[in-house]
């Protein structure tokens, strides 16, 4: 199962939240419980898996909430179990997560939109989307509150749509007579191709 998981993160490209409705959907259980996507996100991140017991990742003394502790602070000792995953899938999974929109602050998010947005000479939600480079539409509504906000802190003044809307409209309209006044001129009222 744990091979499973980091393959479907790493080859597929599924986000935690995918892997776990996957796993859900197969009928199978993380100790009686269903997957979900933190779940998924402790068998990614944990190196008990490549066979590394650790300790200290969290501190907290007598009727106090628990908290981190910083990495370099662990205390850890690799080749303590049979690792599960090698090193190598390990670290691609770590590179993965490092890359994450969750992951980056708020101006390398916004530097990789203004990155597409130079790309492309335009923005929109489909593109944010479908780019593998920028964050989700989502993901920067989130961030900056809307999308209207990211494009006008970029400076960026999208297309107005109603507008776009009214003149595709009006060029539909204008198309569709043409088409009309030409089958009329070449059938005429009879029906007969002429000329």
């Amino acid at each position: 199962m744990i091979h499973e998981i980091y393959r479907l993160f790493i080859r597929e490209k599924l986000s935690a939240w995918q892997i776990a409705r996957k796993l859900t959907a197969r009928k199978i259980s993380r100790r009686g419980e269903p997957w979900n996507s933190q779940s998924v996100l402790t068998i990614l991140k944990h190196l008990k898996y490549t066979g590394s017991l650790v300790w200290g990742r969290s501190a907290g003394k007598l009727h106090t909430r628990i908290v981190p502790v910083p990495r370099p602070q662990w205390t850890i000792r690799p080749g303590a179990l049979c690792p599960i995953v090698d090193e190598k899938t390990f670290q691609a999974a770590q590179k993965i997560l490092r890359d994450r929109p969750q992951s980056m602050t708020n101006d390398v998010v916004f530097n990789k939109v203004r990155s597409l947005l130079a790309k492309e000479g335009r923005l929109n939600a489909r593109l944010l989307n479908g780019s593998h480079v920028t964050p989700s539409a989502g993901c920067c509504k989130q961030r900056f509150g809307s999308l209207r906000n990211v494009y006008e802190l970029l400076g960026y003044t999208p297309a107005d749509s109603s507008k776009v809307h009214k003149e595709t409209f009006q060029l539909t309209t204008r198309l569709h007579r043409l088409v009309v006044r030409d089958i009329k001129k070449y059938f005429g009222k009879s029906g007969v191709l002429h000329g």
